[in-house]
């Protein structure tokens, strides 16, 4: 008893230290973006060395297996190039601001749960004339684009049934999952999206143009795959559902103040040297915080940011050392060129149908990556940043479409996919591994239709 209350006490330890060097890193990075300067900058890599140092405690043997890769791919680049060592610590923090994004971006989810009541109302009265898989769908799909990551327990909190000796249905939790995927190809509190505005330099305007019709064939052949099984989405009975006048304003208090956040970081984006991913980190949390004060939930947007850094935070450290890890890596390529060195062994690289090979490729490597464990993200960001897609006859936008749809593909069928592991989790009776099997057509299905049309849309760009 006296060695488990030690390990126990190591652990909370462990995790206090975590939430202290999440805070830290905070501050560092707000400030250092701010007011860039040389000690601000090593301030940001010492503790981004830390919270990888840290990550090391309690690591997953194959998390610890692709970190330790990644950091000797670091040393070996390093030291056949004859890098300064000076210069490569400074990749530690290439990643932080991904880091402070999974970490924080979810306290949006704080003033939606507030409307969770009204919401249920309408899913119930549109049910009347809309199929079920269609409702969880669509509703799935637009939780997703407002609350990211938090969108899955809140689906399953507002389609689940009651019952709790009931099974959670395969095909209503994959509906869910491939859902909050497709809205990881357009929402701008993603990551993923965040980051393809920031890599090819464009806007979520323009991205958005060419993603919209991936994100309605994404909707639409999971909804085809799904009219095959006759199957309804758990209700609970009840009376009759009546929609009340007030509910009209809970939805304008809910989708006003998102919308218009949407609007006031787009246009921010396209005057201010600052990415996205940095506007949306420097700014959730005093756009929740002036929301909640609209709601008069100051005290509960507290205690779930509370929550969040000193909880669920530091439980994603496992992740978090291969993201700092293969951040180091990818800078080092950079710093020293060897990205242009890929790119001229490239087969192919230099012909007329450069894109239509690899349009996907890029796809299918980051699905492999991430099936393999390697988180897509990470993927994502080692494909986006070696290549120059402007040498395969790529366009800018239709690159970065190319790997938002990797991103979501790999997400979806991923085994090691956070999504898969939190609808697990959500639904004890099925693992992640069966999560990641049931959407293994819809993936293939999604791929090749996507594939189709970027190639297609790139040829009219690049021919205009």
């Amino acid at each position: 008893m006296c060695v488990v209350r030690e390990r126990l006490i190591i652990r909370h330890s462990i995790q206090q230290i975590r939430a202290i060097l999440i805070v830290f890193a905070f501050i560092l990075f707000v400030v250092h973006t701010m007011l860039p300067t040389y000690p601000g900058a090593w301030l940001l890599d010492g503790i981004s060395i830390l919270l990888l140092i840290s990550t090391f405690f309690g690591i997953s043997k194959f998390n610890l297996f692709l970190s330790s890769f990644f950091l000797v791919m670091t040393v070996v680049v390093g030291w056949t190039n004859d890098v300064y060592w000076g210069e490569i610590i400074h990749g530690f923090s290439y990643m932080v601001k991904l880091l402070l994004f999974i970490c924080i971006v979810p306290i949006i989810a704080m003033p939606i749960q507030e409307f969770i009541p009204n919401i249920q109302r309408f899913i119930q009265l549109a049910s009347k004339k809309i199929s079920p898989r269609n409702v969880v769908n669509y509703t799935s799909f637009m939780l997703a684009n407002l609350t990211n990551l938090a969108s899955l327990p809140i689906s399953m909190s507002i389609f689940s049934s009651t019952d709790s000796k009931k099974t959670p249905d395969l095909s209503f939790s994959s509906i869910i999952v491939r859902s909050f995927g497709i809205a990881m190809v357009c929402t701008p509190l993603g990551a993923a999206v965040a980051f393809a505005i920031d890599i090819v330099d464009t806007n979520f305007i323009s991205l958005l143009g060419v993603n919209a019709f991936i994100v309605v064939l994404g909707l639409v052949i999971s909804t085809l795959l799904e009219s095959r099984n006759k199957w309804d989405a758990p209700q609970e009975e009840t009376k009759e559902v009546t929609f009340h006048k007030g509910d009209w304003l809970f939805l304008a208090r809910m989708l006003i103040p998102i919308v218009v956040y949407f609007v006031i970081l787009t246009l921010i984006d396209e005057n201010l040297p600052l990415g996205m991913m940095e506007l949306i980190v420097l700014s959730i949390l005093p756009f929740t915080l002036i929301w909640s004060m609209a709601l008069q939930k100051v005290k509960g947007w507290w205690i779930y940011l509370h929550v969040l850094v000193k909880d669920r935070a530091p439980t994603m450290f496992n992740q978090f050392s291969v993201i700092i890890s293969a951040g180091l890596t990818i800078y080092t390529i950079e710093l020293v060129g060897l990205n242009h060195q890929i790119l001229s062994i490239l087969p192919g690289a230099s012909s007329d149908y450069a894109a239509i090979i690899y349009i996907p490729v890029i796809i299918v490597v980051i699905l492999l990556l991430a099936i393999i464990g390697v988180h897509q993200f990470v993927a994502i960001v080692f494909v986006g940043e070696v290549i120059d897609p402007s040498i395969l006859g790529i366009n800018h936008v239709v690159f970065a479409s190319t790997l938002l749809v990797g991103f979501v593909s790999g997400m979806i069928a991923s085994t090691f996919s956070g999504a898969n592991i939190l609808m697990s989790n959500l639904s004890p009776p099925m693992s992640p591994y069966v999560f990641a099997k049931s959407n293994y057509v819809f993936t293939m299905m999604f791929i090749g239709a996507s594939v189709v049309y970027l190639i297609l849309v790139n040829y009219l760009l690049v021919s205009a």
